[in-house]
This record gives structure tokens, C-alpha cells and sequence, in this order.
């Protein structure tokens, strides 16, 4: 079965290659309900599950105002 390439997507951080786990409108509701309003919120860019827990915890102990 094969997956199609709307389906697939290169890890920002990572370079890594894998299929989207839920749709564009997901991320994009979770990135709202995560982080502040920066300028660029309509320049996304994608990065895997372990490569999100990283950036996650940086973002916790490094920068907390960044979120909400």
C-alpha cells in the first residue's frame, strides 16, 4: 500500500522522513494552542514526534513565554 505524497513530509529538525500522524488543520490548531503568536505563524514547518518532545522540553526549561 502505498502513501500519498500529501501523506509525507521531511522533518524540519531532523531531516528525517515520515507520514503525517494527523492533518494539516490538527497541527496547525495545536500549534495555536501551544505557542504565543510570533511574526512567521504562516511559515510552518513540520518536525517529527521525538524531534517535537525535544523541541518541547528546550521550550519548557529555555524559553517558557514562548508558550501559552
Amino acid at each position: 500500500m502505498s502513501v500519498p505524497a500529501a501523506e509525507i513530509f521531511t522533518g524540519e529538525v531532523c531531516g528525517g522522513t515520515f507520514v503525517k500522524g494527523r492533518t494539516d488543520e490538527e497541527a496547525i490548531a495545536e500549534m495555536r494552542e501551544t505557542w504565543q503568536p510570533h511574526e512567521g505563524d504562516d511559515e510552518l514547518e513540520l518536525v517529527c514526534d521525538p524531534c517535537f518532545g525535544k523541541v518541547m522540553a528546550w521550550a519548557k526549561s529555555s524559553a517558557p513565554e514562548i508558550l501559552r
